[in-house]
C-alpha cells in the first residue's frame, strides 16, 4: 500500500459508540446511541460493556442492510417489545431474538 493510500484510508474510533454513530444511518449523536443501546442490553441481560455495544451495533446495522430497519428505531423497540412480552413466556430472552422480533415488526 503506497503513502497517500494509507494516509486516506479512515481509522474507526475503538469506542463502539462512536462507531454505531459513524454507522448509523440516522446520523444520531452518541448519547441517543448510548440510551438505546442500554435499555436495549438492561431488558435482554447484556452488561452493559464495549462488548455488548459493539455487538449490538453491529446487528443493527446488519438488520438495516437486510432488512431497511433503523438502528435506533430497532434499539428502542427492544425494551418496549420485552415489556409488552412479559404477560406471555418467550422462548429465549436474548438481545438476538428481541433484535429480531422487532426488525420483523418494523418492517411490516
Amino acid at each position: 500500500m503506497g503513502c497517500s493510500e494509507t494516509s486516506q484510508k479512515q481509522e474507526l474510533p475503538e469506542d463502539p459508540i462512536a462507531q454505531a454513530e459513524i454507522a448509523f444511518m440516522s446520523n444520531p449523536r452518541k448519547a441517543e446511541i448510548h440510551r438505546a443501546m442500554d435499555g436495549a442490553a438492561t431488558a435482554t441481560g447484556l452488561p452493559l460493556t464495549n462488548d455488548s455495544y459493539s455487538r449490538m451495533g453491529s446487528a443493527a446495522v446488519k438488520l438495516r442492510k437486510e432488512y431497511g430497519v433503523d438502528e435506533m428505531e430497532l434499539l428502542r423497540c427492544i425494551p418496549g417489545q420485552k415489556l409488552h412480552a412479559q404477560a406471555r413466556s418467550t422462548p429465549q430472552d436474548t438481545f438476538v431474538y428481541w433484535s429480531a422480533l422487532c426488525a420483523t415488526k418494523l418492517t411490516r
